[in-house]
């Protein structure tokens, strides 16, 4: 580009003056005043358009090298991270930041740099050499390696062609385009032309608002179920669901409630610890926090399946997260599948611990188990009341409770209610469990029924006394199935 006389720079000042919102003018202006190396007023109009313009990829690649060109190392480095932020995949730019690494004498970083140009493209034609010489002892760095044009800024800004497919820079040398691998046409419009590179943002809005919505639902449905199954359960209510699944939501809400809490704070840092540990850097840590809600929100959500689906219920969030870690573009395939196992493993672990520090992991070790023993209560024909004995008048009989199979569960269904029912309403029933003699019962809050806290495999006798000449049903409700053992009703 040639360089602009004083009288042309001047009447376009003027213009951008009486016209301060002409953003096309004024850039035209900035790269002029660039080019005549007119730093610090270039400064100013490339200030101007970041804030309010488009933040086009070519206007923030000037300020960069304006940056730098005025000897401010540290805000050239911070605004090319940024750029990376928002475009990671764009070759050039990480190239500007190597370059303005290495000249600024941090080598080191400079070197990281180019691996990272590396990974987006094995086949770039200096990247990995650069890599080589800046890891090698010695230290001396020769200009044609750093394929300087401009000398004494250190950052190429030849021009660069655009992808009219994916919207992404080529250097020059590229007959085809490193991201879409479209052919390139020599009538593409270079970086300096006022056509703006399509912004990786611009492209994420649909996924941004498909999560976005999605993260919304599923708290609103965390928090629907949680609120309707307690109160259910409080109430001593069935939820319907079988006697296993009110069980299990009344022991472990809490453990549930603390778990979804810890997840929502840890997935975040799961995110970031899994993609540092794959090399990605290019992620910043704001990105992370929408995708760790979701996560999290879909994981409490999956808490509350039915017993039979429990067992399945972390392939919910395995799966949610790694189509996430890719929706994210940041890495190759392998290394977007390194990152989803160094989270997947950070989060389980806190996901464990936190719920193990409330209720223990007994319930995770005996899931099978405990479903197995839900889907043998859900075949009864009435799931919550097993019939134990019928009679007229009184009766007598012996049963037991089955074990689940389960430690846990058996512990926390101790708890039955035995309750007697007749065709006449209003009859008294008097009810009696013993063990060698000794009443273990007590009468419950509704009438005819009574409570009791039992041992599984262990025989029981119950006592029926109606009173009248009437018929009776007496059903055990409980976790456990109750099983009678011997009956010897008698009948007048």
């Amino acid at each position: 580009m040639k360089t602009e006389s004083k009288s042309d720079l001047e009447q376009l000042s003027q213009y951008v003056a009486v016209n301060p919102d002409d953003n096309g003018r004024r850039w035209s202006l900035a790269k002029k005043l660039y080019m005549a190396w007119e730093y610090n007023d270039a400064l100013k109009h490339l200030l101007i358009l970041k804030k309010n313009w488009n933040k086009k990829l070519n206007v923030l690649r000037y300020l960069a090298a304006t940056y730098y060109r005025l000897g401010l190392y540290d805000e050239a480095i911070a605004e090319l991270h940024a750029i990376t932020l928002v475009w990671p995949n764009e070759i050039a730019v990480w190239e500007q930041l190597a370059r303005v690494y290495e000249v600024a004498g941090r080598a080191a970083e400079a070197a990281h740099t180019w691996e990272q140009v590396v990974r987006i493209n094995p086949a770039h034609p200096t990247a990995a050499r650069s890599v080589q010489r800046l890891r090698s002892p010695s230290t001396d760095v020769k200009r044609e390696d750093l394929r300087l044009r401009d000398s004494d800024s250190g950052i190429d800004l030849s021009p660069y062609r655009i992808c009219k497919s994916c919207g992404a820079q080529n250097s020059d040398e590229f007959d085809r385009c490193w991201q879409c691998h479209a052919v390139l046409r020599d009538d593409e419009p270079a970086i300096d032309s006022m056509h703006a590179v399509r912004s990786p943002k611009s492209r994420a809005w649909l996924l941004t608002l498909v999560g976005g919505m999605a993260t919304v639902a599923a708290a609103t449905a965390g928090m629907y179920i949680s609120l309707m199954v307690m109160r259910q359960v409080g109430r001593d209510v069935p939820t319907g669901f079988g006697p296993v699944y009110d069980l299990l939501a009344r022991q472990l809400f809490a453990a549930r409630l603390v778990c979804a809490g810890s997840l929502l704070l840890a997935w975040p840092i799961g995110l970031w610890i899994g993609f540092r540990a794959a090399g990605v850097r290019n992620v910043s840590w704001s990105r992370l926090i929408g995708p760790g809600v979701l996560l999290s929100s879909f994981t409490y959500l999956a808490m509350w399946m039915l017993a039979p689906w429990l067992p399945y219920a972390p392939l919910i969030p395995a799966v949610l997260s790694l189509i996430v870690i890719l929706s994210f573009g940041a890495a190759r395939i392998p290394q977007s599948i390194e990152a989803w196992i160094v989270q997947g493993a950070f989060v389980a672990a806190v996901g464990l611990g936190s719920f193990g520090a409330v209720s223990g992991l007994q319930p995770i070790v005996e899931l099978q188990a405990i479903v197995s023993h839900s889907a043998v209560m859900r075949s009864l024909p009435d799931r919550y009341r097993i019939p134990v004995m019928s009679g007229v008048k009184e009766g007598t009989c012996s049963v037991r409770w089955l074990t689940t199979g389960s430690s846990w569960l058996d512990r926390h269904g101790r708890n039955v209610i035995i309750e007697a029912q007749s065709e006449k309403p209003d009859l008294a029933i008097a009810l009696d469990l013993q063990i060698e003699g000794v009443s273990v019962s007590q009468p419950a809050p509704i009438p005819n029924a009574i409570v009791a806290t039992v041992n599984t495999d262990t025989y029981y006798q119950l006592n029926v006394v109606a009173g009248e000449n009437e018929g009776f049903t007496v059903r055990s409700r409980s976790v456990l199935q109750a099983v009678p053992f011997q009956a010897d009703l008698l009948k007048e």
